[in-house]
């Protein structure tokens, strides 16, 4: 679970009073959060952009809370973050490049809102480093950066027109920044929530019980709702999330109703995110930390498991790619003495080779899931992205073909507390990747520019 929920914004920031060059200090403001202890405090937030040639690291911001006669009514001091508002002490803030921040306010007295407007003082300060930031690899093709924002969250609304999310992982789809972009005029429009958001109701969430806690039927605890992953399945009219005790329910996305048990004893497991096909049946992931195997589950959009329960799923190396009917998955690791990719029943115990790879170039819990796609009956594709000699690669597997393409070196350079994600277009012709962390961004991958693996 987030280690913060974000609750209300107090204030506007209405001048900021001093920065230090060579960084630009903007977009402040002071918002109340709370804690894993469930203790609130005060946050100042903004963002700081490094304007010079230079990277910096140890990037530390201090300074003091006015009140509106410019008094100090309290101070702060802390570090850039991540959208999941985690401190970057070890992230150089390179040259150009624009970071978040969250710094608590230690207040001289009792905070009290009649002192608003609020005015601030930051300064910034860093120790000079060479800049090494090279998000463009040699020999890439067909590749389009749209956005340099932690993407989490990419959802294909047409053939040509996609909304992409930005925000912290672990929450959920309705807290993040969404934009849409349009492949063929690329342009980028801010919106003001996901459309599916209005299917979020009071109303739904207390139709399924998303906040009552399992052993007090009687209570209501919020916070259960941050970490139920209450997602919308695409291609239907279902929604899916977990209980307190991690067990995976479907029901109607407008009434609640016909709520379905899709799997329990799930407590041990940490769900990750779900992957989603157009034959409206969806594949649940779970893993902890980087290194650990992932486990998963198939089930439709109804409510019906359609694999084997997870203890006798065999687990993958890297998150599994799951074909449209949730019937066979597509998981790594080595299986028999053999490593490699396999075409693994989702319901049974029959397990194919793919393809073999070197152990070293078997990617972890954090690469994307192979990306399946199915032209026809007789021609399908998966899309797979690994390491190959340190360098992040999109290559394509042919299932009837048997063949295993190269395609292009993507910008992708993820440390082990980062991942990244795929997601195909409708119709096969557009890969969207994205990935948060220190490198962050979302690129798009042109697949009618290769001669490998044709979708049209």
């Amino acid at each position: 679970m987030r280690w913060m929920i974000w609750m209300a914004v107090l204030c506007a920031a209405s001048a900021v009073m001093a920065q230090s060059d060579p960084f630009l200090i903007n977009d402040l403001r002071i918002i109340t959060r709370v804690d894993v202890y469930g203790i609130e405090e005060q946050v100042l937030i903004g963002h700081i952009t490094n304007t010079s040639s230079e990277a910096f690291e140890t990037v530390t911001l201090m300074g003091d809370v006015l009140d509106a006669d410019g008094q100090p009514i309290g101070e702060v001091f802390g570090y850039t973050v991540n959208a999941c508002g985690v401190a970057l002490l070890d992230d150089p803030l390179q040259p150009e490049e624009r970071a978040a921040f969250a710094l608590p306010v230690d207040w001289f007295g009792d905070f009290d809102p009649a002192d608003l407007p609020t005015r601030f003082a930051i300064r910034a300060s860093g120790v000079p480093t060479t800049a090494d930031r090279d998000l463009t690899p040699n020999g890439m093709r067909a590749v389009t950066a749209i956005a340099a924002d932690e993407v989490v969250a990419v959802d294909w609304v047409a053939d040509d027109v996609l909304l992409y999310g930005v925000g912290c992982e672990r929450d959920l789809f309705t807290s993040y920044e969404w934009r849409r972009y349009d492949l063929l005029s690329g342009s980028k429009d801010a919106l003001a929530s996901h459309p599916n958001a209005t299917y979020i109701t009071s109303a739904l969430i207390d139709s399924i019980g998303v906040q009552v806690p399992s052993a007090n039927q009687n209570a209501r605890n919020p916070a259960l709702l941050e970490r139920s992953a209450l997602t919308v399945i695409p291609n239907s009219t279902r929604i899916v999330w977990q209980n307190d005790r991690n067990d995976l329910f479907s029901a109607d996305r407008e009434t609640g109703l016909g709520r379905r048990l899709i799997h329990r004893y799930l407590h041990q497991y940490s769900l990750r995110g779900f992957l989603f096909t157009p034959e409206n049946n969806l594949l649940a992931y779970y893993f902890g930390a980087h290194g650990e195997p992932v486990r998963y589950l198939t089930a439709s959009a109804e409510g019906r498991l359609i694999s084997n329960v997870i203890t006798v799923n065999p687990p993958s190396n890297t998150v599994p790619g799951v074909w449209y009917d949730g019937q066979r998955v597509v998981i790594s690791g080595t299986f028999d003495g053999v490593t490699g990719y396999f075409n693994q029943q989702a319901r049974g115990f029959t397990r194919e080779l793919l393809f073999e790879v070197a152990p070293e170039d078997l990617p972890g819990n954090h690469y994307p899931a192979p990306a399946y796609f199915r032209r026809d009956l007789n021609t399908r594709y998966l899309y797979i992205i690994r390491p190959l000699d340190g360098q992040a690669w999109l290559q394509c597997y042919h299932y009837e073909g048997r063949a295993l393409h190269d395609l292009t070196p993507l910008p992708l350079q993820l440390a082990t507390d980062e991942r990244a994600w795929s997601w195909l277009s409708p119709d096969g012709a557009h890969l969207a990747v994205a990935a948060n962390g220190r490198h962050a961004g979302l690129w798009l991958v042109d697949l009618t520019a290769f001669d490998a693996c044709p979708v049209r």
